[in-house]
């Protein structure tokens, strides 16, 4: 699982070998490359509280000087 800022995604492969994402949206418009591992453990609070945590000013566009969204 990865915390790509904007989103909170689960690769796999299906049957065929075919991979796969599902993703959560989270809101917040980043800069890429951006993907931290995220454990999903837990509520859906516990989890958007980690992603916070982890993303923190890491990435935002509005938190990069001279950067507008």
């Amino acid at each position: 699982m990865l915390d790509h800022g904007n989103a909170i995604a689960i690769y796999f492969l299906d049957p065929e070998g075919n991979k796969l994402e599902v993703y959560w949206p989270t809101g917040p418009d980043f800069l890429k490359p951006f993907g931290k591992e995220i454990s999903l453990r837990g509520s859906a609070q516990a989890v958007l509280a980690g992603h916070e945590r982890l993303v923190a000013d890491g990435g935002r566009v509005d938190s990069q000087p001279g950067i507008s969204a």
